[in-house]
């Protein structure tokens, strides 16, 4: 399924997923207003509106707005903890592999 709506990269053994988009930068797998792999989905959107960049950390997609962005503002330690476990259970999940 992963290869309809991403490209792996890692060379021989793939590492990670990158989602593939549509000519708009629209997701391939968002058809008629509902994700189309909504229970495979691949971690990036699980944790959107969250992204990470390598480089500066973590950060809320630009298109994320409204009440969300208030609630995310007064939760941030609290959402971040969830986030950092989220990503330790995976960590953890590969390594046991």
């Amino acid at each position: 399924m992963y290869r309809r709506f991403a490209r792996g990269e890692g060379g021989g053994r793939v590492n990670r997923y990158i989602l593939k988009l549509n000519e708009d930068n629209s997701c391939k797998a968002y058809k008629d207003g509902k994700c189309t792999i909504y229970n495979f989905r691949p971690m990036v959107c699980r944790l959107y509106p969250f992204y990470f960049d390598p480089f500066s950390g973590v950060f809320i997609h630009k298109d994320c707005c409204g009440d969300f962005k208030k609630y995310l503002q007064e939760n941030k330690l609290e959402i971040l903890k969830m986030i950092k476990a989220r990503v330790d259970y995976f960590i953890d999940l590969e390594s046991k592999q």
